[in-house]
């Protein structure tokens, strides 16, 4: 049976268009990382609505040596979302008013105008509702961009990850990990391990090991901490052999619970330093209990960045530590 050259065409465009969804054909992401464009009329900019989102966006990141915002803003106007701004990586896009017997809301939306793109809508009928909105979700809000950053960095990671020390990683502590490449290994011990990445600006650094299968993981911060020293100052001494990796004790440190990968961690943030010498820097550190084995596989992720801003730098080594799964071979 033969199908006239119209209705062929017709076809073709029906077939090609219900293919599944994809984002093949949406351009790349603009924007430095962590940064977001605040999107909100004028006079709401200048008000207390517009002050109070961006004072939420802006607070400090956790446990660095100076005070640096968690996410960098930029505010435009409805009018300005066009051209290349429509593809900026996070986009934060604030309708107040208009809206009349309304509730006041949250929505996100992925891939929007660009790939990989994160976009929250939040739209009250009214300024009072606005911030109210946002005194009650603020964590919800600044959360989400700061999570969609550090999904996009491991999944980089992930694609273009250095599979030999990958594989390393995989044979000793039965847990998989990306590493980008670049990530040397420095230090390889009894169940020890440390990759650094070293440019002209930074020192990046990432511990792995493993303690026996009667430590208490559940130990509080304190004790953990003293354990965990004491595996430093064994396996990682600097230059000068008196001096080695410790935690800095005269600031405190932050702890949380997360679950990455189906994993229940143990999260401390803080501040390292080295005994007897000058440097030091902010650390991300995640514990957990490797059912399969019994041991307790530790993760730390560390920088040393003197003169400049901490953040980029410890969100890289972070989104590396939260790249983690166990190997479902072992």
């Amino acid at each position: 049976m033969k199908i006239k050259k119209g209705l062929l065409y017709i076809i073709i465009l029906l077939l090609v268009s219900s293919c599944g969804e994809n984002n093949d054909h949406l351009p790349a992401i603009t924007g430095n990382t962590g940064e977001v464009l605040l999107v909100m009329d004028k006079p709401f900019i200048d008000s207390e609505c517009g002050k109070i989102i961006i004072r939420y966006l802006k607070i400090s990141y956790p446990q660095l040596p100076q005070e640096e915002p968690a996410i960098d803003v930029i505010s435009i106007s409805p009018a300005e979302l066009n051209g290349t701004l429509m593809t900026h990586r996070n986009i934060l896009i604030c309708k107040i008013g208009g809206i009349p017997n309304t509730a006041a809301g949250i929505k996100t939306e992925k891939d929007k105008w660009a790939s990989p793109q994160s976009v929250m809508e939040l739209s009250s009928p009214d300024a009072d509702s606005f911030i109210k909105l946002v005194e009650k979700e603020h964590k919800r809000i600044s959360q989400f961009f700061i999570s969609e950053e550090q999904k996009r960095l491991t999944q980089n990671y992930r694609l273009y990850s250095d599979r030999d020390i990958s594989k390393k990683i995989t044979e000793i502590f039965g847990i998989k990990m990306a590493i980008p490449k670049g990530y040397k290994i420095e230090n390889e011990g009894n169940s020890f391990l440390r990759i650094s990445n070293e440019t002209q600006h930074c020192r990046q650094g990432i511990i792995i090991y493993s303690l026996d299968d009667d430590f208490d993981y559940k130990s509080n911060c304190s004790d953990f901490l003293i354990v965990h020293d004491s595996v430093l100052k064994y396996n990682f001494t600097s230059q000068s052999y008196s001096s080695w990796m410790a935690t800095e004790k005269d600031l405190p440190v932050v702890m949380d619970t997360l679950n990455i990968s189906g994993i229940s961690v143990t999260e401390i943030r803080g501040l390292w330093r080295t005994e007897n010498d000058f440097t030091g820097g902010p650390f991300i550190l995640d514990y957990f209990k490797n059912t399969k084995t019994g041991r307790t596989i530790v993760l730390m992720g560390y920088v040393y960045a003197p003169r400049h801003e901490k953040r980029p730098y410890i969100q890289q080594v972070e989104a590396i530590v939260y790249s983690i799964e166990l190997d479902n071979n072992r």
